[in-house]
């Protein structure tokens, strides 16, 4: 029996809107510190921006871990209606999250001055960079706290709250970093102010929502089980960060070599446009990535309707979106250049081809993420792990590293295309000849998925 078509329909657009807006607003933090930095600061607070962005996701991994890995089981424990294991498990994530970070926070003034030097370089642009990462560091609790929270409301009946908190709180980030900069002079300290000042006044969402009845967890007093959830919450953690923890490895390396052979000026170049390739990824690679929430789910009940109908879709809005984006960076770069507050000329002339190079790797970097996630989804966990190592390490690093020692700043901008193309078009003719040989003697759907035959609806 097929679904429904109008309330599949339905349900595919009012789960794509909250998910793809509390990736976004999780990842728009640091590009709002690095636009409003670069137009009050000046083009060096980008690069201070830029190169602190992964050590500053890498302090955020265990709470990531805690909480992607504390949802799976307690959705899992839900759906088994054991209430009170699904409690537990959101306590232990919620204590452990807090522990961790705390330590993290204590042991920060030993680290934050050398930490700032290796990552800079130089001096100029680690005094810059220090107080950016020290005011992160020391409010890593709230963080890790908060991200804890809007994993686990996502769960219940109001999936849009995750998003609305981190919505409130960008929108709070923005307002403070302008204030604290332009009106405080705080300078980079004012960035992380700002963004830990966000957080904290949307936590009033997580108030309300846990001031009323019907939330969907408590916290629970802890007891001699806290550990043996704890693991079972970081095993189930652990198997799904293997791409946050690449995405972590590969820009500290190349930040590294590039502010160190090449200097500054191209180091803010190299984060305008990863940061506008993280703006065009908020919406293509999330809506791609939301795919794996349904299909995975009805995969498990050979509902086939229900999992070609979302998987289509989204590729379409993923498509669509990336159609228009390239054609923005093509026809008008210097838009993206002066939202950064790039204003010096020998940097503004290097940021638009740059620009309109790194665009052409949009339907690669798209499909390269289609296709891990439509792996993991059909089972084929390795090939899925092979492209994602790929992609975000073992292709990428070599050769953009390469094409800089050939050919400077040009050469990195090239590589990157190369990089996912060279990836992309070997899966997609595997996957064309997989498809061709998949054992019915014929082709699969466009889509990947094999199409139910009759597609009536049940309107």
């Amino acid at each position: 029996m097929q679904r429904n078509a109008f309330l599949n329909n339905k349900k595919i657009h009012q789960n794509i809107l909250p998910g793809v807006f509390m990736t976004a607003a999780v990842q728009m933090v640091n590009i709002t510190d690095s636009i409003i930095a670069g137009n009050i600061l000046g083009q060096d607070a980008i690069v201070a921006a830029g190169i602190s962005m992964p050590v500053l996701l890498f302090i955020q991994i265990p709470a990531i871990i805690l909480a992607m890995g504390g949802a799976s089981e307690a959705a899992l424990f839900l759906e088994k209606h054991d209430k009170q294991k699904a409690d537990r498990v959101f306590s232990a994530s919620v204590v452990a999250a807090f522990i961790i970070s705390l330590f993290v926070a204590i042991m920060s003034p030993f680290l934050i001055e050398k930490l700032a030097i290796v990552l800079s370089g130089n001096v100029a642009l680690a005094e810059l960079t220090e107080p950016y990462i020290r005011v992160n560091f020391m409010g890593i609790p709230v963080l890790s706290v908060a991200i804890i929270f809007c994993y686990f409301i996502n769960l219940g009946s109001k999936p849009h709250l995750g998003s609305i908190f981190l919505i409130i709180a960008n929108m709070f980030n923005l307002v403070f970093d302008i204030l604290f900069l332009k009106f405080f002079g705080m300078g980079m300290d004012g960035c992380a102010v700002a963004t830990l000042s966000g957080y904290l006044a949307a936590m009033v969402v997580i108030l309300v929502y846990f001031m009323q009845g019907h939330h969907q967890f408590h916290l629970r007093r802890l007891d001699r089980k806290f550990f043996g959830y704890t693991s079972l919450v970081v095993k189930s953690g652990i198997l799904k960060m293997d791409f946050t923890l690449m995405s972590v490895l590969k820009p500290i390396i190349i930040n590294f070599v590039i502010v160190r052979f090449l200097g500054n000026n191209y180091m803010a170049v190299y984060s305008v446009c990863m940061g506008t390739m993280l703006i065009a990824g908020l919406f293509t690679d999330n809506i791609a990535s939301l795919v794996k929430n349904t299909t995975g789910i009805s995969g498990g009940y050979n509902d086939y309707y229900d999992i070609y109908t979302p998987y289509k879709k989204r590729v379409k809005y993923s498509c669509i979106i990336t159609a228009v984006l390239i054609m923005l960076f093509l026809a008008a770069p210097q838009v993206i250049t002066t939202l950064f507050g790039i204003t010096e000329e020998n940097v503004l002339a290097l940021c638009k081809p740059a620009l309109r190079i790194f665009a052409c790797s949009f339907p690669f970097c798209l499909y390269n993420k289609l296709m891990i996630i439509y792996y993991q989804n059909i089972l084929h966990t390795v090939l899925s792990a092979i492209i994602m190592l790929m992609q975000e390490f073992l292709m990428a690093v070599p050769l953009v590293l390469t094409g800089m020692f050939l050919f400077g700043f040009t050469g990195i901008c090239i590589m990157t295309v190369i990089s996912e193309a060279v990836i992309a078009l070997p899966v997609f003719f595997y996957r064309i000849w997989g498809q061709y040989n998949n054992g019915s003697g014929g082709w699969l759907d466009l889509y990947m998925f094999t199409r139910a035959a009759d597609e009536k609806f049940m309107d």
